[in-house]
């Protein structure tokens, strides 16, 4: 996070892999697995919306430093989709990819 310390931007990060951390640590315990499944449907769509987008802006992207928001943006939409596979049990389908900078 380097070149970012003491941005907005990398705080928000920080915190974001620190939701992660916690979240990913605890089992999902005494849930409605049919609750479960259609709430995590619901979410990946707006998920992969904003990874779509991400994407496209990326190809775009004339500076660095857009690009490596861009990227960020996208690692942390992997990161959520790794957090709804395990919530309903599916972790051998969670890849977390490293992205450049995180």
């Amino acid at each position: 996070m380097g070149k970012f310390a003491g941005s907005p931007f990398n705080a928000l990060l920080q915190d974001a892999s620190l939701a992660h951390a916690d979240i990913t640590s605890r089992p999902l315990t005494g849930a409605n697995p049919v609750f479960s499944n259609d709430l995590i449907h619901e979410l990946r769509q707006p998920l992969g919306v904003i990874d779509s987008l991400a994407y496209y802006l990326e190809l775009t992207a004339t500076d660095e430093k857009s690009s490596c928001h861009l990227q960020r943006i996208r690692a942390m939409v992997a990161q959520t989709n790794c957090i709804l596979e395990r919530a309903v049990g599916r972790e051998e389908h969670c890849l977390e990819p490293e992205f450049a900078g995180s």
